[in-house]
């Protein structure tokens, strides 16, 4: 909620149909709302998610943060 707010103040100032608090009460109805911040694999762990022959084994396209929830 601490990044949402300025973000729908923002919004809000920009355009004059965005329905005022909204983005709040979108983000209060969900059970997870997050930022992650993702961390760039290295070239070797990006060959390996590449070589991998099944979906379930190559993930390259998600790279690594801490919170894969």
């Amino acid at each position: 909620m601490l990044v949402a707010h300025p973000c729908a103040k923002l919004v809000e100032s920009k355009c004059s149909g965005y329905e005022k608090d909204k983005l709040r009460r979108i983000f209060s109805k969900c059970s997870k709302a997050r930022l992650l911040h993702y961390f760039a694999l290295s070239e070797g762990q990006t060959a390996v998610k590449y070589e991998a022959t099944s979906l379930e084994d190559s993930f390259a396209w998600c790279g690594w943060h801490n919170d894969h929830g």
